[in-house]
């Protein structure tokens, strides 16, 4: 078993019928796990690996990252009747076109309270090349007859002239075909790593539409996520939606530790206010829920 819940809680994951956690990114660990699997005698288990028939040495386990992503090879969707798998996504037919994943990058330097992703992927943010990210758009449109695509980062943005050299790519390919391709970006974009110049290339390339992480409308709850984040930039932001007729989902926690009704009442005047200027604006809330290990059986 691998992902967030094992990498979250792995003392709770370890009791389920899993013989083993895969704790972090599990690509070169797999291979690693398979060869004691094999010769357990021979080959030591991998460290960022828990065992159910040791679950205390979870205790002393190190979650693993791959550093170069770039290295791996593109995702083998050949290994499986893709078109029925695509037919299983809840965002299937977006618009008409059929739908595929992708992620272009992994981690993410900063520290909000409330995140999982640390866990799972680290916090050094590691790209793929603009190159690697094409050709495996070029595969996902040529072989399997997708061109409406989903990008999973938790960081698309961070480096603004990578993501350009990403979405100028899917620009050019779009001026010479007559089956263009679209794309959207429903787990959020780090607000401030937008400007004017992303922010116009998004609109030339065919984005279905962007969910923004604003979190909360409060400066001294987003000090309490430490979300650092200026309502000011997001401002600027939102009006860059309007201006260029971005369609856009923002993502906001409501009951979270430190919320008081004032707090939530100045947060409900700023969505308000945000609504004013692009009233095409969703926005998309979300309760905080507290996970706490469950008491030893």
């Amino acid at each position: 078993m691998g992902g967030v819940y094992p990498s979250t809680q792995p003392d709770i994951a370890i009791r389920s019928d899993a013989d083993y956690l895969v704790l972090g990114e599990g690509e070169l660990v797999l291979d690693e796990l398979l060869a004691h699997h094999a010769a357990p005698d021979a080959v030591p288990l991998p460290s960022s690996v828990v065992s159910r028939t040791d679950p205390e040495g979870g205790n002393q386990k190190r979650h693993a990252y791959v550093k170069k992503i770039d290295e791996l090879p593109l995702p083998a969707r050949d290994l499986i009747p893709f078109a029925q798998y695509a037919e299983t996504s809840q965002r299937y037919r977006v618009g008409g076109w059929p739908t595929a994943s992708i992620l272009t990058s992994r981690g993410c330097p900063f520290d909000c309270e409330f995140c999982s992703v640390h866990p799972v992927c680290g916090y050094q943010w590691r790209p793929r090349s603009v190159v690697k990210v094409l050709e495996e758009i070029d595969e996902l449109t040529a072989e399997h007859r997708i061109n409406n695509l989903e990008i999973e980062d938790d960081n698309f943005t961070l480096k603004r002239d990578r993501a350009v050299g990403i979405l100028e790519g899917i620009i050019e390919r779009n001026s010479r075909s007559n089956r263009p391709i679209y794309w959207a970006a429903f787990n959020g974009l780090r607000i401030d790593t937008l400007d004017e110049k992303i922010m116009a290339t998004i609109a030339r390339s065919n984005c279905l539409n962007i969910a923004l992480a604003l979190e909360h409308g409060d400066e001294e709850m987003l000090g309490i996520m430490n979300k650092k984040l200026d309502l000011a930039k997001v401002v600027e932001v939102v009006r860059l939606l309007q201006k260029f007729n971005i369609a856009s989902t923002i993502f906001v926690l409501y009951g979270y530790p430190g919320e008081t009704r004032k707090r939530f009442e100045n947060a409900v005047s700023f969505y308000r206010q945000l609504k004013q200027i692009a009233p095409r604006i969703s926005f998309a809330f979300f309760a905080a829920q507290p996970y706490s290990p469950c008491p030893a059986s």
